[in-house]
């Protein structure tokens, strides 16, 4: 049974901060917002795909690396009218020069050809990993669908075989509702 998680900001509690706004230039990270308020992320999400690929990860995590070359294929391969990708960059639980590792965040996406939204979460780890009941730490993928409701918890890095299949499947199972 899918979960209901209302995407919605609080004023004065959710603190969005355009870092950059080099949105869609080739070779150059989508914009970098930060949020410090766990259900503030889907207020991030472009458009209103049917699906919604959250994907929380940080520089410091060997397999959040290993997979991230499987996300950006994924968000190559669908259509964005059909699957919404989100990145969440967790580097902000490691205490450090927030300034310096944003920087870095920003030239691991670019080095990685990441074209969708990320967002840089300064909040309580706690309340992020509460939220979606992750036990294990990351990389963590959530699917959930427009509404918010969580449809699939994936702890490790994905496989984008399995991934591309599942997606596919809660496409099908989608569009035969609507």
């Amino acid at each position: 049974m899918a979960r209901r998680l209302r995407p919605h900001s609080t004023l004065g509690v959710a603190l969005i901060l355009a870092a950059t706004a080099l949105s869609g230039v080739a070779g150059q990270p989508p914009e970098l917002s930060l949020v410090d308020e766990p259900r503030g992320v889907l207020d991030h999400v472009p458009g209103k795909s049917p699906l919604i690929v959250m994907n929380l990860w940080a520089t410091w995590c060997a397999p959040c690396i290993a997979e991230m070359d499987d996300l950006v294929a994924l968000d190559r391969a669908f259509d964005d009218d059909d699957v919404s990708m989100i990145g969440i960059s967790v580097d902000d639980w490691i205490p450090g020069d927030r300034k310096e590792t944003i920087e870095k965040v920003r030239l691991f996406l670019s080095e990685k050809n990441v074209e969708y939204p990320n967002l840089f979460y300064i909040g309580r780890p706690d309340a992020l990993l509460d939220l979606y009941r992750v036990r294990n730490g990351i990389p963590v993928t959530i699917v959930l669908d427009r509404e918010g409701y969580v449809l699939e918890v994936h702890e490790g890095a994905i496989d984008r075989r399995k991934m591309t299949a599942l997606l596919n499947t809660l496409l099908k199972r989608t569009r035969s509702r609507e």
